[in-house]
């Protein structure tokens, strides 16, 4: 392999990420807007409709007056328009909506709310399309004048027409087109949306929950500690969608360029670090014939986020041996090699380090990439409860077993309340914990059964008689956080019992059952006690 193509096919990844990157502020600030639109429209219909700020279904399904009939249909030739270019079903919605006599409050709101995503999946296809086409014509044209130049100038330049262009940007990438992704996360956003409602006029909760809620589904694009993309929600989503169709703009332009030039065969170029991966690796250095060219099977992309691209293969060359770039799998530097593919880099290694260590170096980069996206889910689920850094997440994990045992259990058990709402205690930002239950309870030497209870908090979580409102607090403050199982429903209420991770102020959490009623609006603990977990 010629270091000359070598550099060019690497370079021609760097200028796709360039384009990619540069794209990534518009393609959040279109999920921002969408963000604070479906925000501006849930508060608002709670200003409009809601009594005590609350909601019920009943009153969320009622239909609208006659003068916001009229209003809601006026709207309606905004929602035609997107219907025009609509991704998914959402031009049969709006005709359904054009001709109802009567709609609901919630239909109205749904809507709405529908009208946004539908905008907001429109200027991402607009986003990723336009991306996706200019780094097609770039490296178009860049491969081919770099063929002609090591083969001699043949011919006059062409700009690639259009509809070729288009007909690359609607062939399925990983198994389904953009239209299709975008419509598939429209359809599980838009799905979060409705659930979220419902949970809020079922369960009463404020306008406040949904935003918080949307923010959860949005999520983030962060780098990962080995420099690759990595994240959670709706934002991640559209950028692996981004990066994935800029690269196979290139590698069909590429591939096309090969046509045009009249070459035979093409060479795949994997990267030479403990990062590429056990389908790419086998791949380095071998070519194939153009006219058998297949992407995924023997031409790139291979798979999600694939680094790999072609290069041309010339039968004069391959006599001359040159060295190529790679990245050391122990220090990480950059460094020339002589191998000419994958296979012998890695000999190279093995022999250097031990036998073993590339493939010992990947598994620590791949362990560490699932640690970092862990500690991200953690920090978004625990926050103040969460390790303050990575190297403490991973401290916590290889090196306190029991510490990070309890972070997993805390972790499961937010992450369940956050995946259904109606697990939440009613009234929880508002319940009470009477000063008996710690003043004349737990913390009573006299009191034969509270003393033992008060003591295990003590030894524990270093709460006693001096500072039990720290213990109060800390309770009253995790209890939204936390699902609750109804036990049973009588005169007095309805009885809960909560599980929940209390820290204390010794480094050393508990896992705390606390039991609460409800009756009438109001919430209040009944009682609480460490349980050790199996």
């Amino acid at each position: 392999m010629s270091s000359y193509w070598e550099k060019r096919a690497v370079d021609s990844i760097g200028r796709m990420e360039k384009a990619v990157n540069g794209q990534i502020p518009d393609l959040v600030k279109a999920f921002e807007q969408a963000r604070k639109d479906l925000n501006d429209k849930v508060f608002y219909f709670y200003a409009r409709y809601a009594k005590n700020n609350k909601i019920t279904l009943d009153e969320a399904q009622k239909a609208l007056s006659l003068s916001e009939l009229r209003e809601f249909h006026d709207s309606l030739a905004e929602f035609e328009r997107l219907a025009k270019n609509s991704i998914g079903t959402f031009n049969l919605q709006v005709d359904n909506l054009s001709v109802k006599a009567r709609v609901t409050r919630y239909e109205a709101l749904l809507a709405q709310c529908d009208g946004i995503l539908q905008n907001l999946y429109q200027e991402q296809k607009k986003q990723i399309e336009g991306t996706a086409a200019g780094v097609y014509t770039e490296e178009y044209y860049r491969r081919l004048f770099e063929i002609e130049q090591y083969t001699g100038f043949q011919f006059r330049y062409a700009a690639p027409g259009s509809d070729a262009v288009r007909k690359v940007l609607a062939q399925p990438v990983q198994g389904a087109d953009i239209s299709t992704r975008l419509w598939r996360q429209d359809i599980d956003c838009g799905f979060r949306v409705r659930q979220t409602l419902t949970n809020m006029f079922v369960t009463g909760r404020p306008p406040q929950d949904f935003a918080a809620e949307l923010q959860k589904a949005i999520g983030a694009v962060h780098t990962n500690p080995d420099g690759t993309p990595g994240g959670v929600g709706k934002k991640y989503e559209a950028y692996r969608l981004l990066y994935n169709e800029s690269a196979h703009a290139v590698n069909q332009a590429h591939l096309q360029a090969y046509r045009d030039d009249g070459l035979k065969e093409y060479e795949i170029v994997a990267t030479l670090d403990k990062a590429t991966c056990e389908i790419c690796a086998p791949m380095d250095g071998k070519h194939f014939p153009v006219s058998k060219a297949v992407e995924g099977v023997n031409h790139p992309s291979f798979h999600v986020n694939c680094r790999c691209v072609s290069s041309p293969w010339i039968p004069e060359a391959t006599g001359i041996t040159s060295s190529r770039m790679s990245r050391d799998p122990v220090t990480g530097k950059s460094v020339p090699t002589t191998a000419q593919t994958y296979d012998e880099w890695k000999a190279q290694q093995d022999k250097k380090y031990g036998a073993g260590t590339v493939d010992l170096e990947r598994k620590k980069a791949q362990n560490e990439a699932s640690d970092f996206k862990q500690y991200q889910s953690y920090r978004a689920v625990l926050k103040e409860n969460s390790p303050k850094s990575f190297a403490e997440f991973q401290n916590l994990k290889y090196n306190k077993p029991e510490i990070y045992r309890f972070a997993g259990l805390d972790y499961s058990r937010q992450k369940k309340l956050a995946g259904d709402s109606s697990l939440k205690l009613p009234n929880a930002e508002k319940a009470t914990a009477a000063e008996e239950k710690f003043t004349k309870y737990l913390f009573n030497s006299e009191s034969k059964s509270g003393s033992a209870k008060g003591s295990a908090f003590s030894s524990r979580l270093g709460y006693n008689a001096d500072n039990w409102k720290d213990l109060q607090n800390e309770i009253l403050s995790r209890a939204p956080r936390y699902p609750v199982r109804k036990v049973l429903k009588d005169q007095y209420g309805i009885k809960h019992e909560q599980k929940i991770v209390l820290y204390g102020s010794k480094g050393t959490p508990a896992n705390v059952v606390v039991g609460w009623r409800s009756k009438d609006g109001r919430t209040w603990m009944t009682s609480c006690y460490i349980k050790e977990v199996e």
